[in-house]
């Protein structure tokens, strides 16, 4: 599936709209992806703060590879 974000602001009194689209990827994905890279996962966290990951709670996954 995808992210879907609608994003509009207003300028000098002009009004700006985007769509950001963006893949959903899992955990399970980002691993095999950057394995075929040849990267190794270091760490995994669930925000910008790095406090761990859950799939059910967490605003962000924040993957750190070598």
């Amino acid at each position: 599936g995808y992210i879907i974000k609608d994003i509009s602001f207003e300028v000098d009194k002009k009004t700006y709209h985007f769509q950001e689209r963006v893949k959903a990827f899992t955990l399970t994905d980002f691993e095999k992806l950057f394995e075929e890279a040849n990267c190794f996962l270091l760490d995994v966290f669930g925000d910008y703060k790095l406090r761990k990951f859950d799939k059910n709670f967490s605003e962000r996954l924040v993957l750190i590879f070598k």
